[in-house]
């Protein structure tokens, strides 16, 4: 899942997104993210794998997002997989 985000780990090329998004965007953004997340691991096989990414480095988009979807419903029977190891 390429879930939209806030876009901070590009803001070296797009300077202008710096001033455009708020407080109010983030967390709409977050609570996108999260019902994208669980729609998409409804689509999942047993076995199969589930890769979420964003081009944010903001927490909230990224590690907190995946440790607050693993303690959902939606993200029982799925762990974190090392990159090495994928």
């Amino acid at each position: 899942l390429d879930a939209p985000c806030s876009g901070s780990g590009v803001l070296a090329k797009r300077a202008d997104m710096r001033w455009r998004r708020t407080h109010e965007d983030m967390a709409q953004l977050v609570g996108l993210q999260a019902q994208l997340l669980d729609a998409a691991a409804s689509l999942v096989k047993p076995g199969g794998v589930l890769v979420y990414s964003t081009c944010s480095i903001e927490v909230d988009e990224c590690e907190e997002q995946v440790a607050a979807f693993l303690r959902r419903a939606a993200g029982a029977g799925f762990g974190l997989v090392p990159l090495a190891a994928a």
